[in-house]
């Protein structure tokens, strides 16, 4: 390999691979001509500049820090990275071609990074060396911080997502219909600047008296009608400054599958290269 890329992936859209890498054909830092293939939006090479890109988060317009866009990390290079568009400085007929976005350096001293997410204010990154493999960079400056979105429910989070900071799994454990009421009160503002509340019930539901599934009320009631599973979104806005935050329910409505795991056995001791046959089975549900 000798490109590093990062795509802006479009319906249909072919991006080249096997055949190209970056914006040239793969394994080759001169055959670059433009083909009906997507060039990514930016790429460089491996070089002291880094060799193993690292995707990505988004810092969102409104979120209170001095900046925005898009954040990737390198690998090898330990740094992560912040693109801008600089259309001036593009040439995709030099040798190597130039992309129209270039890199300004966000955060260095992010040993082995494996993993990014924007949330909460902070951007939060996994890393592979020594201790603290999650790490949050925060942004304290300025007189007016972002709010804090809560979302919250009367029915208690059954799992807590793995890789996310904030993203709760609920199960309702019957079937629907099903009403139940969420709540933003523990959201807050660090100048305690008043908050309006914005909720998004997704598709396929209906909620009482409010049309379109959407509502403005810190502590709405929804109906699910249908069994599913339904990302329940809540953005909360400072009404001072307009800056934003954003917190997730996945509400999975209906009884679940009780699955069983068959073969292997639990405590079952294997070596390398030996064939284990995997084997499970799920339940009937009882209504």
């Amino acid at each position: 390999a000798d490109w590093e890329e990062i795509s802006a992936l479009r319906p249909g859209g072919n991006y080249g691979w096997p055949d190209r890498e970056g914006p040239c054909r793969r394994h080759s830092t001169t055959d670059c001509s433009s083909s009906n293939y997507s060039d990514p939006v930016y790429w460089y090479r491996h070089s002291s500049e880094g060799s193993a890109v690292v995707g990505g988060a988004f810092i969102p317009k409104n979120s209170g820090w001095p900046v925005s866009g898009y954040l990737f990390a390198d690998f090898v290079l330990g740094k992560i990275f912040l693109i801008r568009e600089n259309s001036e400085s593009t040439c995709r007929y030099c040798h190597p071609p130039v992309p129209s976005w270039s890199n300004v350096t966000f955060a260095a001293n992010t040993p082995r990074p494996v993993d990014l997410l924007f949330g909460s204010g902070s951007l939060y990154y996994t890393v592979r060396k020594g201790r603290w493999n999650v790490r949050r960079i925060r942004y304290m400056g300025g007189s007016n911080r972002a709010p804090i979105a809560v979302a919250k429910c009367n029915i208690t989070a059954a799992e807590i997502s793995n890789n996310t900071t904030n993203n709760k799994v609920i199960n309702t454990n019957t079937e629907p219909p099903v009403t139940i009421q969420f709540d933003a009160s523990d959201s807050y503002d660090p100048e305690d600047d008043p908050l309006t509340y914005h909720w998004d019930f997704g598709d396929g539901n209906s909620i009482e008296n409010i049309p379109n599934r959407e509502s403005s009320d810190r502590s709405p009631i929804m109906k699910f009608d249908q069994r599913g599973r339904y990302e329940i979104t809540l953005t909360v806005t400072d009404t001072a400054t307009g800056f934003t935050d954003t917190d997730f329910i996945i509400l999975q409505v209906g009884i679940l599958p009780e699955v069983r795991m068959i073969s292997p056995e639990e405590g079952k001791e294997f070596a390398v290269g030996d064939v284990i046959p995997l084997k499970g089975t799920q339940l009937p549900i009882t209504l």
